[in-house]
């Protein structure tokens, strides 16, 4: 449901449309209801106040089931490179360098999650990517990532009189499914955190080897999923989208089995390209512990990124 709200600015009335989400009257209000939009609260209160992050949904109210939302005009990622709406295949209406400026700020957003500071009176990240990380999304996968502009006309690259949309500025949402991560004072460690016992395919392999228990896991999952979001921004492809078999998809990741990389991007000497592959194939490294941070992936990705 989406609302108008009104803001005065100096007398001058000016309208911005808002998002309001609730639970129809009918559907069960139990307590796993309410935690998870209370996690989706205090993320929200986190990332915004304390990260200051610019690739967080705004969150400006909530109350039990309900709460109030900046409004996403313009769908969500995985719309936009999978379904019809734009009028040629997503890798043919933006190019390269378009494409890898969506995969840094991807790449941020999540490294604004994992990375803040976490104190009240700290109003930057850690640089450090080793730091330890205090929010961990659990359900990372492109269409967590909504169009908060629709993507302004600009002229198409030859100067044609044809006119094509700008990259939208996609924005990270839906924490209802965020762990907290509590810190071992005495281990100097981040203690472990238990996964949602969730299916669908975009998930790291160590959540599927439990099957619908929910497994002790880490904040490396989230690296795994950013992985399959990069992938999907590069090639255009959601992960094993061939493949209409979640549980054999599931198998194939327990495995050790990743989704399929053409020639065309695994050949190419763009750098852009390649970077963009160096940083999925370390995400999707098999043990938990290979796999880099968000900080670390958003550094490999900006030395590319001029």
């Amino acid at each position: 449901m989406q609302v108008p709200s009104m803001i005065d600015h100096h007398h001058h009335a000016a309208v911005q449309k808002l998002a309001f989400k609730t639970l129809l009257w009918d559907e069960d209000v139990g307590e796993h209801v309410i935690d998870k939009q209370r996690r989706d609260a205090v993320t929200s209160d986190r990332i915004q106040s304390v990260a200051q992050s610019p690739h967080a949904v705004r969150m400006y109210g909530h109350c039990g089931t309900s709460a109030i939302y900046e409004y996403a005009e313009g769908g969500d990622l995985k719309s936009w490179i999978t379904e019809d709406v734009l009028p040629k295949p997503w890798i043919e209406y933006y190019d390269v360098s378009e494409r890898f400026g969506l995969a840094y700020n991807v790449t941020t957003a999540l490294a604004d999650l994992h990375h803040f500071t976490g104190r009240r009176d700290s109003r930057h990240l850690s640089s450090s990517s080793s730091s330890p990380v205090a929010i961990v999304h659990g359900d990372l996968k492109s269409n967590q990532f909504v169009a908060i502009s629709a993507g302004g006309s600009t002229l198409d690259d030859n100067h044609s009189k044809h006119k094509r949309h700008r990259m939208p500025h996609f924005k990270l949402g839906d924490f209802n499914l965020a762990r907290f991560v509590y810190w071992n004072a005495q281990t100097n460690q981040a203690c472990p955190i238990k996964g949602d016992g969730c299916g669908g395919t975009n998930r790291a392999p160590e959540e599927y080897k439990g099957g619908k228990h929910r497994v002790v896991t880490s904040h490396k999952i989230d690296i795994y999923s950013l992985g399959n979001v990069l992938y999907t921004i590069l090639t255009g492809h959601l992960p094993f989208d061939h493949d209409d078999d979640h549980d054999r998809i599931r198998q194939r990741i327990i495995r050790g089995e990743r989704p399929p990389i053409g020639t065309e991007f695994s050949r190419s000497k763009d750098q852009k390209v390649q970077t963009m592959l160096q940083a999925i194939h370390w995400c999707w490294k098999h043990e938990p512990t290979e796999r880099p941070t968000a900080l670390q992936v958003q550094q490999l990705l900006a030395t590319a990124l001029i």
